[in-house]
């Protein structure tokens, strides 16, 4: 009955909104719903771009994706300060937040904020510069972080381990695509 149970909690939408009749799988997303049907629409800023949200949730959540570990982000927004973890961030901010039109690159469809982007653009990928070479191998990179990450796998490193299987990674990133194949056990202990 337990199972039967979670399964209809996970695929029927059980919690009913009284004001519009739209159905959701769990109380929380009917309560942050309900919100839409009140009179007062409240605002919530983000501090680091100024950007407005309807729900408090909504700002958390482009905080964490966009300015977490603000200290951290050096690409600043030079007409309000706001400060984003890469340039395509930046670059998508500057075009929605301040209406900058785009300039296009000639080679490929991708376009940029501001000139030195697209110069940078065109460095990276058209001319393939890269100046950073690994000692190990000869392999070589446009940005200095990415020949350390890629250092890692002559060092035999494997910091990042799964909590199911105890197998050992050298990057998170591949942490994280492993966890999928565990999925089931994952979403079971949950």
């Amino acid at each position: 009955m337990k199972d039967l149970m979670q399964h209809m909690e996970v695929h029927y939408r059980n919690y009913i909104c009284p004001v519009c009749g739209a159905g959701f799988i769990n109380r929380g997303s009917l309560n942050k719903h309900e919100v839409v049907h009140t009179k007062e629409i409240r605002q919530y800023a983000c501090k680091h771009c100024k950007k407005e949200f309807s729900h408090e949730w909504k700002r958390r959540r482009h905080v964490k994706s966009v300015h977490e570990g603000v200290d951290e982000k050096r690409h600043v927004c030079q007409m309000c300060k706001g400060r984003f973890k890469t340039y395509y961030m930046r670059a998508q901010h500057m075009i929605q937040a301040h209406n900058v039109k785009p300039l296009p690159c000639e080679l490929c469809d991708k376009t940029f904020p501001i000139r030195p982007m697209l110069a940078l653009h065109h460095r990276k990928e058209h001319m393939k510069e890269k100046q950073y070479e690994c000692v190990v191998c000869k392999i070589r990179f446009f940005e200095k972080n990415k020949l350390v990450s890629h250092q890692i796998i002559h060092t035999g490193e494997k910091n990042f381990s799964c909590d199911v299987c105890g197998k050992a990674f050298a990057r998170r990133k591949t942490l994280t695509t492993h966890l999928k194949t565990h999925g089931s056990v994952i979403n079971r202990s949950k």
